[in-house]
């Protein structure tokens, strides 16, 4: 999910869906797909009439531009015959009066392909995007994107969504500062803290009010730590993501890359080594970080108190953290 998370924030997108849907009985297959139609249509019955209603995902459907489906569908889709799939969805769309807006826009067939046949160069149209005819207009663009790196076999499919909110007055956060207070932890930093914060209490005085007493020791303790010790710059997985595993990552999505313009099988065996390889650095560079900051705070607890941790945590988790192993 982290490697989804980043392509997500690459491509811009602020609502992300992940679907994973298999059949368990193949031989009821028919049924099962019954079934899951008839629970979809009872969900969409329970949202308001005037709610914006959309329904996305692997229909595994191909919807032509025959003009049966004129009614829910556009004319801009990558197929022209409509699959035993597609005519359900179409038949449900209609029913809950909602229109294939995936089908909508004009673009490259390689942007409307969502679904790389395995061994094949040909792409298929079988994920879908379904809104309410109401609020048609709110989607602007639906385009698939073959550069995200989601390792699967279907392309990122990324729509535009402007639907107008009511205003609302929110009063703003403001934002709390965060100092590097972990420098304290040098005994040279700590002194010069300490002599800095103690020239700037010199002027203080008994003749101020409670309210100006406050105000003098409040600046004059941030400007100390801004001086001497500097804000903390946060940064994601700072703890453990490191230029090997960047190099590792950029390795990989080269070789997707690769993939994506000659699907030979010597560059399908390449991407799934790098990923291999990244996957299990990512994995022992988090283990390690867990592990080092988990010893750092068994060494600075006395054991009494530790003991005391682990059994509270045993009562709400129900067992007790892992035994710390070595890194070296």
């Amino acid at each position: 999910m982290e490697e989804v998370a980043q392509e997500l924030e690459k491509y811009k997108i602020s609502i992300g869906a992940v679907q994973e849907v298999r059949w368990k009985d193949k031989d009821n297959e028919e049924g099962i797909v019954d079934d899951f139609y008839t629970e979809l249509e009872r969900v969409c019955d329970k949202i308001p009439r005037h709610d914006m209603k959309v329904v996305l995902g692997d229909f595994n459907a191909k919807i032509g531009k025959e003009e049966q489906n004129n009614m829910v569908a556009g004319k801009c889709g990558l197929h022209e015959e409509t699959s035993l799939n597609g005519e359900r969805v179409c038949m449900f769309a209609e029913a809950q009066r909602l229109i294939v807006s995936s089908n909508c826009f004009p673009h490259k067939k390689i942007h409307l392909g969502t679904w790389k046949m395995p061994g094949r160069d040909s792409c298929n149209q079988i994920d879908h995007v379904l809104t309410s005819k109401r609020w048609a207009t709110s989607i602007m663009d639906i385009k698939t994107c073959r550069g995200a790196n989601c390792d699967s076999d279907h392309y990122l499919v990324r729509g535009v969504l402007r639907h107008r909110i009511a205003n609302t007055v929110k009063a703003r956060k403001t934002r709390v500062e965060k100092w590097d207070v972990e420098k304290l932890a040098d005994v040279n930093v700590r002194q010069q803290f300490q002599e800095e914060l103690g020239d700037r209490l010199t002027g203080l005085t008994t003749d101020l009010s409670i309210e100006e007493h406050w105000n003098y020791l409040r600046e004059a303790m941030k400007g100390t730590a801004e001086l001497v010790l500097g804000k903390r710059k946060f940064e994601r997985n700072e703890d453990w993501f490191d230029e090997e595993c960047r190099n590792a990552l950029d390795t990989k999505n080269q070789a997707r890359k690769k993939l994506l313009q000659v699907g030979t099988r010597a560059n399908v065996e390449n991407y799934r080594r790098e990923r291999t390889l990244a996957n299990r650095l990512m994995r022992r560079k988090k283990r390690e970080a867990a592990n080092s900051k988990n010893r750092k705070i068994r060494e600075k607890l006395p054991a009494e108190r530790m003991q005391e941790i682990l059994q509270e945590y045993e009562k709400y988790y129900g067992c007790i953290p892992g035994k710390i192993t070595s890194t070296s």
